[in-house]
């Protein structure tokens, strides 16, 4: 393999992962605010106010989808870490 292919496989992979993990937090994030909004906890005749929307979305954050965040930062970590360094001339 030579020096240049290496480079953009290394690339690649640093791409892939990178929109891997934003995909995942945007999923999970659009997910959750889906989930908690105009509701009380899954009552779909009760509306609610902006603030305990928000109450009830970092709740559902803080449950359910720290395992993703973590997860997805991660990745992000990994993508940052396997980009190639530039060269100085």
């Amino acid at each position: 393999m030579t020096a240049r292919s290496r480079q953009n496989t290394r690339i690649a992979v640093a791409v892939l992962l990178l929109l891997g993990a934003t995909a995942i937090l945007g999923i999970n994030l659009l997910f959750a605010w889906g989930w908690t909004d105009t509701t009380t906890w899954g009552s779909w005749s009760k509306p609610q106010t902006h603030e305990q929307h928000l109450q009830q979305f970092y709740s559902y954050l803080w449950r359910f989808t720290w395992p993703a965040i973590l997860g997805s930062l991660a990745m992000i970590i990994a993508g940052v870490l396997v980009f190639p360094k530039r060269k100085s001339p």
